[in-house]
């Protein structure tokens, strides 16, 4: 998985949203901003957090323009056109679809300059496919340039490997329609200790007042705390399926 690169906005943004689960964990469990010095690392774990979850979003995005890409180009291909203008064909078809900004199109355009200056298409594919970081494109890539230098039926290989990449990403989203519901109630069960807590300590302060002013209830808070994160840990692992 390649690692995702914030934009300035995008660090401001998720450095405070950290700061801020960072001071409410701290309010809820110890009463106390102190625990925010100590606690700083956990703003590490939250930005790494949040990059991974952005790259898996960007390489589902990326898999479905490469997807949308060589389903035209099989058709380019089998309409008569050289690898290269139905390469060119095809980054036009995507600008309509997803925009002239989008990875796809900037992707193609960069494989057709390099063709441009005499590079292989069988070189640029490979190239491509490193770059994505993907092993669906990777795999495509190999298979592309043993096709394309075998002489064999390049549209008919490509049209097979649009229908493997379709049949995974259909199932991939039954998965994700199957447990939805699951991942909802998993998001409710990793608010309620918090909301219990803020509930607790509001309408009956003297009751939580031990586990906040001696060592043993800070103690006992720290333990629950630990727990608590590794049980939200444990749920979003458990309520993970990857293909």
């Amino acid at each position: 998985m390649k690692q995702y690169c914030f934009t300035k906005f995008q660090w401001m943004r998720y450095l405070v949203q950290g700061s801020l689960i960072l001071i409410l964990f701290c309010y809820v469990f110890y009463k106390s901003l102190w625990p925010v010095l100590p606690g700083i690392p956990f703003l590490y774990f939250y930005i790494q957090k949040t990059k991974q979850r952005l790259s898996q979003r960007e390489e589902s995005r990326m898999l479905q323009q490469f997807k949308d890409s060589i389903t035209v180009l099989s058709g380019m291909l089998l309409s008569g056109y050289a690898v290269e203008n139905a390469m060119e064909k095809t980054a036009g078809e995507m600008e309509v679809m997803w925009g002239k900004d989008s990875r796809i199109v900037g992707e193609y355009r960069i494989m057709l300059f390099q063709m441009g200056i005499n590079k292989t298409a069988e070189e640029v594919w490979q190239e491509f496919g490193r770059r994505s970081g993907l092993e669906e494109i990777e795999e495509f890539a190999d298979i592309f340039s043993v096709v394309k230098r075998s002489g064999g039926e390049l549209a008919k290989v490509i049209q097979l490997a649009v229908n493997q990449i379709q049949e995974t990403s259909m199932t991939e989203e039954q998965i994700r329609v199957q447990t939805a519901s699951r991942r909802y109630e998993q998001k409710i069960m990793n608010g309620m200790p918090i909301l219990i807590l803020l509930y607790v300590g509001m309408s009956s302060p003297d009751i939580m007042a031990p586990m906040y002013e001696t060592w043993v209830g800070r103690i006992i808070m720290t333990v629950c705390l630990a727990v608590y994160i590794g049980a939200c840990i444990l749920a979003e692992r458990i309520g993970t399926i990857r293909l």
